[in-house]
């Protein structure tokens, strides 16, 4: 297992399951890995969720966007101006 598949795996399940449900146990647990190995190579769950994030921003995921912004994200408030009104519209 690598880095790049837990990601994709939290980015799988922050679809599924909402970007604020993201954790540490759970994350592991799908991808297959130990919590130490999550930690391993994310450092902090806040990096991890900042990569999720990056990756909604690249892919267009104003579900994700929106929840990130809704939860004070920082990536999620730096995403292309279009981009954040188009999410916060989704909302309405």
């Amino acid at each position: 297992m690598s880095k790049e598949h837990v990601l994709k795996v939290a980015y799988t399940m922050a679809q599924r399951n909402g970007f604020l449900t993201l954790n540490r146990l759970n994350i592991a647990r799908e991808s297959g890995v130990a919590t130490g190995s999550v930690s391993h190579y994310w450092g902090t769950m806040q990096a991890l969720r900042d990569a999720v994030m990056s990756r909604a921003i690249e892919d267009g995921d104003v579900e994700i966007i929106v929840a990130g912004i809704a939860a004070g994200n920082g990536v999620a408030k730096s995403a292309p101006k279009e981009l954040r009104m188009k999410a916060l519209a989704s909302m309405m």
